[in-house]
């Protein structure tokens, strides 16, 4: 075994370095873990695999706009490193109670692969691809005259629900697959996110299921907090419930508790969420 000390890879330094910008540290004092065990004190973890959508498109434009083609990639590197130290930081206020912990696999480009706790997974993604859609334009356009501003762009995201023991090579594969359905679902058009939660749903999401736009979920987002708040027990209850197509029972024992939001979320124009979809993301969304 060498006696050196090992380097830090660039990207995770220039990510701590981002962070601490935030919070007004130096970089020395954020720390990121650098296995799962040092990631969560539970055994669930979830990894995030994210892609822009039509970053050729973008590039042409900001090359017609005047962006020199070899800034592009760097400026775009770096408004992606940007947006993951901000969902990160984000997260964190969003729920005081989780430090900021992350392994990160990949961040290049427009690509992002990266390991959070499961109960901070849904805050962390949320919060990236909104901050992607408005830190690389910010990165790649600084130079631009003003006026000349650069066409939308936005990403996409496969978020994979994972007991720590299993197979990071099955991790990864069944990411990616969530990744391409939520690309699919809006065609490139838009932030979009597809989930799946192995303990709960094996290798395979229910037929029912279908990707997200992240717009929707920030809209539905006060009342999935309700949701989530309902006592664990009683949402196995009605997931059950659901599950054996007993939907009608499973809305009369909401509503007899009190639980009006599920009520709320099924019946929200234009996007509505069904009561399983609900009842299914609230597992490890935190309020």
């Amino acid at each position: 075994m060498s006696s050196k000390k090992e380097r830090e890879p660039r990207v995770e330094r220039r990510l701590r370095s981002a962070i601490a910008d935030r919070l007004g540290m130096t970089r020395r004092s954020v720390t990121l873990p650098r296995d799962f065990q040092g990631l969560a004190r539970g055994e669930h973890l979830a990894l995030i695999y994210c892609d822009g959508n039509k970053v050729g498109d973008f590039i042409t434009t900001a090359v017609g706009h005047g962006v020199g083609p070899d800034t592009i990639a760097p400026a775009i590197n770096n408004g992606t490193i940007d947006a993951v130290a901000e969902a990160l930081v984000e997260m964190h206020r969003e729920i005081p109670a989780m430090p900021i912990r992350a392994v990160p696999h990949i961040l290049g480009g427009d690509d992002v692969q990266i390991t959070v706790p499961a109960s901070a997974a849904w805050a962390f993604t949320r919060h990236l691809l909104k901050s992607f859609s408005s830190r690389v334009p910010a990165e790649v356009g600084k130079d631009l005259a003003k006026g000349r501003g650069l066409p939308d762009i936005s990403m996409s995201a496969g978020v994979v629900f994972f007991h720590r023991s299993t197979p990071m090579r099955d991790v990864l594969d069944l990411a990616e697959g969530q990744l391409r359905h939520a690309k699919q679902h809006v065609r490139g058009r838009e932030a979009s996110v597809a989930y799946l939660d192995i303990p709960a749903d094996g290798q395979e999401a229910p037929p029912t299921r279908r990707p997200y736009r992240i717009d929707d979920l920030d809209k539905w987002s006060e009342l999935l907090d309700e949701v989530a708040s309902i006592p664990p027990a009683q949402r196995a209850t009605l997931l059950d419930l659901v599950r054996s197509n007993r939907h009608t029972e499973a809305r009369a024992r909401a509503r007899w508790a009190g639980h009006t939001c599920i009520d709320e979320l099924e019946s929200m124009e234009p996007a509505a969420l069904d009561i399983r979809d609900q009842l299914e993301i609230a597992r490890w969304w935190s309020q």
